[in-house]
């Protein structure tokens, strides 16, 4: 057995179960399967849907910091301790902090920051009522641009992020790679050919289910297709499954009573597998405001749903290579949805198998990771 040659550090705020966590933990799972790379998976807190499911070779490390903005210290220490030869971080906090950690530091880390979504759609809608993070947000395009600079390298995970990335900070385009996420893992793989286990799903002679995945949050907006929903059950007996859980709840579940649609939308909340439900559904529906690169839509492809997704930025398009994967709505037209959920409705039976879902494999993807530490450091085998 080869012994490591490289210490790899995996750096996020938690393991909650947003997309960018449930991504970085996949990377973190696929690079230590190399023999060759201890891999660190280091959090400001241990807490998250995410937690049980860490094991194997990932060594988690919890700083105990409880947040991104009291970690400094704890992450320094870690640094000093373990010497990583390469700290990958995600989301912007975490990737500032990487930077300004790093380079206090005499023998530091080559840091490589990922961003995960839109830059600029990120700051139009998630405006804070405290002032100092309303602060924070008004000159975190300077800060990015200033810090991103000094990291050995910059991670967008998809075409429209990375241009968004360049756009909104000014940081050059060139600085800026793309890869993609590692979705389509052997554990996808395997929780897709379990039995489905929501009773809508078992029933082979009730309506067809539309699917939702997501946070219960406003960058979804689970409203829109609710109300969608609303008007195609007036014409067809239809069901909304949505899987996930968030601040919106109280406020989608009012709504549903107002469309008078509560008997046929279902919300469990989050769920581990949400795969086999997916492989079960008749549709699966994207209504979101923006996105990076919604996993999502790739394990659906994947499970072979049918999908209807708004053209959100960024991700979806290049995810459904222009519509050619799936169905393609404007962001927030209420009657696009609608016609577009009628339409798989109406071709689900002729449909044939999904595709697309292969480029975002946990085998492509990790490769590619490969490549990237390569790429600062001494190599290490594929």
């Amino acid at each position: 057995m080869t012994s490591p040659t490289k210490r790899i550090a995996i750096f996020l705020p938690s393991l909650a179960g947003g997309g960018a966590e449930r991504v970085m933990l996949n990377v973190a799972r696929g690079l230590a399967k190399n023999e060759a790379l201890t891999v660190d998976l280091v959090v400001a807190d241990r807490s998250g849907e995410y937690v049980d499911q860490v094991g194997g070779d990932l060594n988690l490390v919890d700083l105990g910091a409880g947040r991104i903005s009291k970690s400094p210290l704890a992450l320094r220490k870690y640094i000093q301790d373990a010497s990583p030869d390469v700290l990958i971080s995600a989301l912007d906090l975490a990737n500032l902090t990487a930077i300004g950690v790093s380079r206090t530091l005499r023998n530091r880390p080559q840091v490589v920051v990922t961003e995960h979504a839109a830059i600029s759609v990120h700051l139009g809608v998630n405006r804070s009522n405290r002032r100092a993070l309303r602060l924070v947000q008004a000159i975190l395009p300077q800060l990015l641009n200033v810090g991103y600079r000094l990291a050995d390298r910059v991670v967008a995970v998809s075409h429209g992020v990375a241009d968004d990335l360049a756009e909104t900070t000014g940081l050059p385009r060139d600085r800026v790679l793309v890869v993609g996420n590692p979705v389509v893992t052997p554990e996808v793989r395997y929780k897709a050919e379990q039995p489905a286990t929501h009773p809508w799903l078992l029933d082979p002679d009730g309506p067809p289910v539309i699917l939702g995945v997501g946070r219960l949050s406003p960058q979804k907006n689970f409203a829109l297709l609710l109300k969608a929903f609303a008007q195609v059950r007036s014409e067809r007996d239809a069901r909304l499954l949505i899987l996930g859980e968030g601040p919106k709840r109280a406020e989608l579940e009012k709504l549903a009573d107002e469309l008078d649609i509560s008997k046929d939308l279902s919300m469990p909340g989050f769920v581990d597998n949400p795969y086999a439900e997916m492989a079960a559904a008749d549709v699966f529906a994207l209504s979101s405001e923006y996105e990076g690169l919604p996993t999502v839509l790739i394990e659906a492809l994947f499970c072979d749903t049918p999908v209807v997704s708004t053209d959100c930025k960024a991700g979806p398009r290049q995810i459904l290579d222009d519509g050619v994967h799936g169905k393609l709505v404007p962001v927030g037209d209420l009657d696009a949805l609608v016609t577009a959920l009628h339409g798989v409705l109406d071709e689900r039976d002729q449909a044939g198998r999904q595709t697309g879902w292969e480029q975002f494999s946990e085998e492509v993807i990790i490769a590619e990771y490969t490549d990237l530490v390569n790429s600062i450091g001494a190599e290490v085998p594929v």
